[in-house]
């Protein structure tokens, strides 16, 4: 009998072993050339708080590593940033990457083309942080520490709309007071004109203190209800109705008279078309040119016109041969609904600068051709394969961001 419990506990505690094995990430950083440990080097899976630094030895440990398809993201200052995509359940025990050192730096780049370093300049800095951050109820409690490594640059090629672009030679560092956490975002990039921005990267949050309080925990729920990852996580569990989302393909229509004066301008001299833009000349386009000037200015396309038909939840995933989740849908671009009441601090928010005349809270999701979108049972990715409009790209940014290992109380 005493045998038998023996055999039992070795049992158990072998199987205990592997399970907790299989949560469980390690490795070695070092550098490519000279073979050097890497002290100090971020080791985190993408968007999330789990991860941790390399020791003095340059090993990493990381426990309670999420279910599905990951990414690893391996970052340190003055190499180039690793990423490395796996599955949880074909997890190598021990992984060893080696950093190579960037070939420059910003001030050392050399791009042909026209461009001014607008970094200083408040206009611009404003913009930047308004369309990165975001423009939310948390907005002022979120700060960028380290603007000294950030570089924006303005694109006024052939003197049409004008392009924002930054760049960043050390992770940015932002401070959420509000949501209550330490972001490090590695900029992979970033582009503003017009009516559109689009950013890049990757993230790894830490808690700014041991635990959250009440009011904390509050405020992330009000972030994370309607947000992109209740969206994901919903899809993945089949739950979007119940969740309150409800989605309808629509069909986009192309702003026909811009277009036609973008293909225009872009077959003019240069030269005559700078001189158009910059200096007001309106030889080119005569008692016309204040109308082209406003409508260059304009949306590519109007509002867009959804279907009657709701999309069925069967419709918008599927699993693969691997046991991958994927994000289908038989349309590339569909509209998102969220019927349910959200925060009150973002209700009023929305309410308050939102250009729509009707209280509904719509997006518009658009898969990209040829990526696979992977949604896994609690993380994601949500920067790769898919472009976000309206709510979700509006009133969600780096201020309202959340780690996809959050989990709401209810």
């Amino acid at each position: 009998m005493a045998l038998l419990k023996t055999l039992l506990l070795f049992f158990f505690i072998a199987v205990s072993s592997t399970i907790n094995a299989q949560n469980i990430l390690s490795g070695k950083v070092i550098d490519y050339e000279s073979g050097e440990v890497i002290v100090g080097a971020n080791v985190y899976i993408n968007n999330t708080t789990i991860g941790c630094a390399t020791n003095k030895d340059g090993v990493f440990f990381i426990k309670n590593v999420p279910e599905g398809k990951q990414e690893l993201v391996i970052s340190f200052v003055g190499y180039d940033l690793i990423s490395y995509e796996f599955i949880s359940s074909q997890l190598q025990k021990n992984l060893d990457f080696k950093l190579k050192k960037k070939t420059h730096h910003l001030n050392e780049v050399i791009i042909s083309g026209g461009f001014r370093v607008v970094t200083n300049e408040p206009y611009h800095w404003d913009k930047f942080v308004a369309t990165f951050i975001g423009k939310t109820p948390f907005s002022d409690k979120c700060i960028i520490q380290n603007k000294e490594d950030i570089e924006l640059r303005l694109y006024e090629k052939n003197g049409l709309v004008p392009v924002l672009k930054a760049y960043a030679k050390k992770p940015i560092v932002i401070i959420n007071e509000a949501l209550g956490y330490k972001i490090e975002y590695d900029l992979e990039q970033y582009q503003s004109k017009s009516f559109t921005r689009n950013f890049t990267g990757k993230a790894y949050f830490t808690e700014l203190t041991d635990k959250a309080s009440k009011s904390k925990t509050k405020t992330r729920e009000a972030a994370y209800y309607g947000s992109v990852t209740h969206f994901l996580r919903s899809v993945y569990h089949n739950t979007l109705k119940e969740q309150g989302f409800h989605l309808r393909s629509i069909e986009r229509n192309v702003n026909v008279e811009k277009k036609k004066y973008v293909d225009r301008i872009s077959k003019m001299d240069k030269n005559k078309v700078q001189d158009f833009f910059i200096n007001k000349n309106d030889n080119l386009f005569g008692d016309s040119s204040s109308y082209v000037r406003s409508l260059l200015f304009q949306p590519d396309f109007k509002p867009d016109v959804p279907s009657k038909n709701l999309i069925k939840e069967s419709e918008v995933k599927i699993d693969n041969k691997n046991g991958i989740v994927v994000l289908k849908a038989k349309d590339s671009l569909f509209s998102v609904e969220y019927s349910k009441p959200l925060a009150n601090i973002i209700h009023r928010f929305y309410l308050k600068n939102s250009s729509s005349s009707h209280e509904s809270i719509k997006s518009v999701f658009r898969l990209k051709p040829n990526i696979e979108v992977v949604i896994n049972p609690k993380i994601n990715s949500v920067t790769r394969g898919m472009g976000l409009e309206g709510f979700f790209s509006n009133f969600y940014g780096i201020s309202t961001m959340l780690p996809e290992d959050f989990e709401p109380s209810s």
